[in-house]
């Protein structure tokens, strides 16, 4: 076995033993994970149909080559007696950009780099965490995404998690943890694919289709 393929497969012990680890107290209730999102959609000055669409959302995988912006709309429902609705909440995504605007019923939450223009120079491609007041939420809720998604930035929408700061706590510890295992994975296994041929194929979420060339 090469010195490359070794410390692909000691990097994959790791990762499995980081993935199945679990805390010795008791599991929180399991947060929401929200796939679904309707979708607007500008790519290179060009509106698009509105959509639904389901997540992740890879624009370089959709719209290769060009540039553009996407306004997510994921809806989800509470219980109206939960008891967890008096405890404090958060979101979690694990990947999101380029530039970003984060909104719960009306209400923005946290916006980074400029929706407007990529003159900012902002290249968002890290996971989020986000904490919010549980007095947000209602028994029908709208989280609102806007991105605006430059060419080869590697920019979109990972699935959202939400639920208790409890709940949420452990999925955003295990993700700083295996970020940087991922990344250097992921250099050891396109060299290994180079190195034997193979071509990686980017995911293209349910509902989306590239539009004609402009």
């Amino acid at each position: 076995m090469s010195t490359r393929s070794q410390r692909a497969a000691a990097l994959l012990w790791l990762l499995a033993l980081l993935f199945f680890a679990r805390p010795g107290e008791a599991a929180p209730e399991a947060p929401l994970t929200l796939r679904q999102a309707s979708a607007a959609l500008i790519v290179e000055g060009r509106t698009l149909r509105p959509r639904e669409i389901e997540l992740p959302l890879h624009w370089d995988a959709v719209f290769k080559g060009w540039s553009g912006s996407a306004d997510l709309t994921l809806r989800f429902d509470m219980p109206p007696d939960a008891a967890a609705r008096r405890e404090p909440h958060a979101l979690f995504i694990t990947r999101l950009g380029s530039a970003y605007e984060i909104e719960l019923n009306g209400v923005l939450l946290t916006s980074a780099g400029t929706l407007a223009g990529g003159r900012d120079r902002w290249r968002a491609k890290h996971p989020v965490r986000l904490s919010f007041p549980s007095r947000l939420l209602a028994e029908h809720n709208e989280l609102r995404i806007r991105i605006r998604a430059e060419s080869g930035a590697r920019a979109g929408l990972s699935v959202v998690q939400l639920g208790t700061e409890n709940a949420i706590a452990p999925l955003a510890q295990r993700a700083e943890l295996l970020a940087p295992a991922l990344a250097v994975l992921g250099r050891h296994l396109v060299a290994a694919a180079g190195g034997l041929g193979l071509v990686a194929v980017g995911h293209r979420p349910r509902g989306l289709r590239p539009p004609p060339a402009p």
